[in-house]
């Protein structure tokens, strides 16, 4: 018995080992001209490159195969995330699409489309001199 409470107490031990380990945030932003300083960005005409961010709105596939269905929550991200893919030079930012609905009168139903060109690198990992 006594083994087994203590197989326990190491146990239970570890996890606060794990719990009390600091996450650290990087609170600025990743310096995207000199990360593409050797990047030959004339193929880059629409000026937002889509791996500037965390891609979790899969624009890159909307509208082949499952991905062609859209929500206010979707729409909301994909927004914020062309805003950064642009280096906010394009679209607004979710926060800016949030305080314009929260102002919007009772009722009113506004619809939004995004038609854009976007770009996103293409690495060929094995071969890196067939990378475009």
């Amino acid at each position: 018995m006594k083994k087994i409470l203590f197989g326990i107490g190491i146990y239970l031990l570890s996890f606060s080992n794990v719990f009390a380990q600091q996450v650290q945030i990087q609170e600025t932003p990743p310096d995207w001209p000199f990360m593409m300083s050797n990047l030959n960005n004339s193929q880059i005409t629409s000026g937002i490159l889509y791996n500037k961010v965390a891609m979790s709105s899969n624009l890159f596939d909307f509208n082949r195969g499952k991905y062609n269905l859209s929500h206010a929550e979707h729409f909301m991200q994909a927004i914020n995330e062309l805003h950064y893919a642009s280096d906010q030079t394009k679209f607004i930012s979710a926060k800016q699409l949030k305080s314009i609905i929260d102002t919007a009168p009772i009722g009113t139903i506004d619809i939004g489309v995004i038609n854009t060109t976007l770009h996103q690198l293409n690495f060929n990992e094995k071969d890196p001199s067939q990378a475009v």
